[in-house]
């Protein structure tokens, strides 16, 4: 497998491309049906630039630079992406990144400039998976959480959105006929401690009403690492979720 990074430190991530050179109960504060263009077009003209296509994998908003990132294969990118504030990409959408490097100044170590790949403008080419269960599934996700837990409204938001993409590759029939069937299903939060690693763990339910269904699945995502396991329970382990999107 092979990583490709801007010269700055990331919390891992799950994008790459190929390259193409060329010259809480609470209703979901964000689940619009539908998606949006993904910026302007690839403006061809600018120089030095490189043009990458990809798949979407994710934004990373929290560190000094904000980031995109997106995969192909086995393959990782990450690109500084301070200068795009469209966040309308859904995992597992093909899009078209225009990039060239630029300077970066590294925190904390006395402000030294260093070189990076920067967006300077992102295309959506195919919805994705995610983009796809959307048209599908029309209802919001219902989630809720105990009292002792905090949980910003980015975490949140970016929790639904890991449970719109299991849902969107699942394998759970259950869970299959349900966003076929258009029912209502909603998720727990809550953190565990499992084999020395802490993970936020959301228990997945369909017609969940007064929380009084139990869980059909549950997934475990580790914060620390950014992957998502789903529990293997008759076989009490954790399967990494990768279904290459």
């Amino acid at each position: 497998m092979k990583y490709y990074w801007p010269l700055i430190w990331i919390m891992p991530g799950l994008l790459s491309c190929t390259e193409v050179t060329d010259g809480k109960v609470s209703r979901s504060p964000h689940a619009a049906s539908g998606t949006m263009p993904a910026g302007p077009p690839v403006d061809k003209n600018r120089t030095n630039s490189k043009t990458l296509a990809c798949t979407f994998t994710g934004y990373n908003d929290d560190g000094d630079y904000t980031q995109l990132s997106c995969r192909n294969g086995e393959d990782h990118y990450y690109f500084i992406n301070d200068r795009n504030e469209d966040r309308s990409l859904l995992r597992g959408d093909q899009i078209r990144v225009q990039w060239k490097e630029d300077t970066i100044y590294i925190a904390g170590d006395g402000e030294r400039p260093e070189l990076a790949k920067w967006v300077m403008a992102v295309r959506k080419i195919k919805d994705g998976a995610v983009s796809l269960f959307r048209e599908k599934y029309k209802k919001e996700l219902t989630y809720w959480w105990a009292g002792n837990d905090e949980y910003s409204d980015d975490y949140k938001k970016k929790l639904y959105r890991m449970v719109e993409y299991y849902l969107a590759g699942a394998e759970n029939k259950l869970l299959q006929l349900a966003t076929e069937g258009n029912e209502d299903i909603g998720f727990s939060i809550e953190e565990q401690e499992r084999e020395q690693r802490q993970y936020t763990v959301l228990g997945l339910s369909v017609s969940p009403g007064n929380h009084s269904a139990g869980p059909i699945q549950w997934l475990y995502y580790d914060r620390e690492q950014e992957q998502l396991y789903a529990y293997d329970l008759p076989n009490d382990r954790l399967v990494l979720f990768d279904p290459g999107y």
